[in-house]
């Protein structure tokens, strides 16, 4: 995943996080949280919970059919 050296370390969260959705992959998601938990706001790290929760819910979803 390339980010511009220039963007924040929120644009480069979010950047990843939108990448991890567009792959739909829930566990590239937790391991972003894991990596940037400490270094932005926690309000950041709630929204990426709840994507992370929303594709796991979908994925099992999924299973039930």
């Amino acid at each position: 995943m390339e980010v511009d050296s220039n963007d924040t370390i929120q644009e480069q969260f979010l950047y990843q996080i939108d990448l991890a959705i567009e792959n739909n992959n829930a566990r590239m998601i937790y391991t972003i949280i894991k990596n940037y938990e400490n270094k932005i706001q926690k309000s950041y790290i709630d929204f990426a919970y709840k994507v992370y929760n929303d594709l796991v819910m979908d994925r099992l979803a999924d299973m039930q059919l």
